[in-house]
């Protein structure tokens, strides 16, 4: 797994490398500019980690940019950087990062924060691939349904007076049933 980290000082990146180089290949770029550059050229990172105050971009917009490429939309982003105001946490986080550690860091606290981050990702490739590959219940109906019209088109079911009919609910799903006499009636319940 390749892990991109971007950081304008160099003892902060260097840092990185060093904690992460013994479960994951590192690529480092001092500048948002540069990373850019090299993932037009095709990287293909699994996380990356970025720097919010860089002087040539700063991590909030080099963030934005990232999103704009549909294939790097998925790739979890880490904002790690010594900005630990509320407002800065929360901007970042509102543009979508999956975290937002604060320097100085510990070498435990980075490592798990990645590999959860990884993990959590992976799980919902599988999740994906899982659903892809189970056809949804509308897909098998569609390949074995009844014509609509003429022999073997099923009768719906015709509703009387007093009968129970399902009403599904906000989500499209579940079902409340109610007599259709009860369903006309005004309700008794006060509303708060």
């Amino acid at each position: 797994m390749t892990i991109l980290a971007i950081d304008d000082e160099p003892f902060a990146l260097r840092l990185v490398e060093d904690i992460l180089a013994s479960r994951y290949e590192v690529v480092s770029f001092g500048s948002a500019h540069d990373a850019l550059r090299a993932l037009g050229r095709g990287l293909e990172p699994s996380l990356i980690l970025c720097d919010v105050s860089m002087p040539d971009l700063d991590g909030f917009t080099f963030h934005r940019l990232l999103r704009r490429n549909r294939a790097l939309r998925g790739v979890p982003f880490i904002y790690l950087t010594a900005l630990d105001d509320y407002d800065f946490f929360r901007r970042g986080m509102n543009l979508g990062a999956d975290d937002y550690l604060t320097k100085p860091f510990s070498r435990a606290e980075l490592l798990d924060t990645v590999a959860t981050r990884l993990a959590r990702q992976a799980a919902l490739r599988q999740h994906v691939r899982g659903r892809a590959a189970r056809p949804c219940k509308a897909q098998t109906s569609l390949c074995t349904a009844r014509p609509a019209h003429g022999r073997g088109a099923r009768r719906r079911p015709r509703l009387r007076p007093g009968r129970a009919r399902p009403l599904v609910g906000q989500a499209g799903v579940g079902g409340v049933f109610l007599s259709a006499r009860t369903a006309a009636l005004p309700s008794t319940r006060e509303r708060p």
